[in-house]
């Protein structure tokens, strides 16, 4: 019997291809005790899932736009009474405000906001030792509160502020209040006219002179 003769090719194929089965590696199964193991000692690392919770519109307070809002009861502040009343559109008690504005209501008894005290108006002037009542040239200048006049004239001999005839004609009046322990002084400054003198008493009100730009001044005040 003819034995057909196997191609040289073939047999090259087949010692080429077992080797390579021969090389795979063989998976082996886990030992139930390692993966007992490595489920207690190492956590799971799958991401846990976060779930975002958007609220529904029944979640939300609703807001009628056509009702009128009303205050909560509990958001209601009873003031507490006072003892002292006061039915002037102005009034002070003896508890506060001890001195009254050295201008009358005849005339602009307010600070003037452009140059209030400590201000330099942004760096165009030196930093501001008082507050302005601007008032036209004679307007009466009144005693903040009682006190004694403990300077009255000008300042080209004396020097009261950085340099001499600071304020010009001006008045400094020293005050006693019970519930203050120190003297209190006020000095009214750049007057046009000195009403008193040194050593006077005056009384909260009493004209000390009048308005005017002596000194360092720009405009009457």
């Amino acid at each position: 019997m003819n034995i057909p003769k196997r191609s040289p090719s073939f047999i090259l194929i087949l010692f080429v291809v077992l080797p390579l089965f021969a090389c795979a590696p063989t998976p082996t199964a886990q030992s139930p005790k390692n993966t007992q193991e490595q489920t207690t000692l190492e956590p799971s690392t799958t991401p846990t899932e976060i779930k975002l919770i958007t609220p529904t519109p029944t979640d939300l307070p609703r807001v009628n736009p056509s009702s009128t809002p009303t205050a909560s009861p509990t958001a209601t502040i009873t003031p507490e009474p006072q003892e002292n009343t006061c039915e002037e559109e102005i009034c002070y008690f003896s508890a506060h405000f001890l001195l009254s504005r050295p201008i009358g209501p005849q005339g602009r008894d307010y600070v003037d906001p452009s140059y209030r005290y400590g201000s330099t108006q942004n760096g165009l002037r030196e930093t501001h030792h008082g507050v302005e009542f601007v008032n036209s040239q004679g307007t009466p200048v009144l005693a903040a509160a009682d006190g004694t006049v403990v300077f009255a004239g000008n300042d080209n001999q004396t020097k009261f502020a950085d340099w001499l005839y600071f304020y010009g004609n001006l008045v400094i009046l020293q005050h006693s209040f019970t519930s203050i322990n120190q003297p209190i002084f006020t000095l009214y400054a750049h007057l046009s006219k000195v009403s008193v003198k040194t050593g006077d008493v005056v009384k909260q009100g009493e004209e000390l002179g009048l308005v005017g730009s002596t000194g360092t001044a720009v405009g009457s005040h």
